[in-house]
């Protein structure tokens, strides 16, 4: 994971909601961090 510079605003919801639905984010303590997407192996184990 890794998260947008540390200069970057907090997020806000209007924010959170210009993103792409395609983009996979999380957001912990108003800080962005771009998701990978699960492996094959993770899909098929669970």
């Amino acid at each position: 994971m890794s998260a947008l510079q540390s200069g970057e605003p907090m997020m806000t919801l209007e924010k959170y909601e210009t993103f792409s639905e395609d983009r996979r984010i999380e957001v912990f303590d108003g800080t962005i961090y771009d998701m990978s997407s699960p492996s094959q192996e993770h899909q098929t184990n669970c």
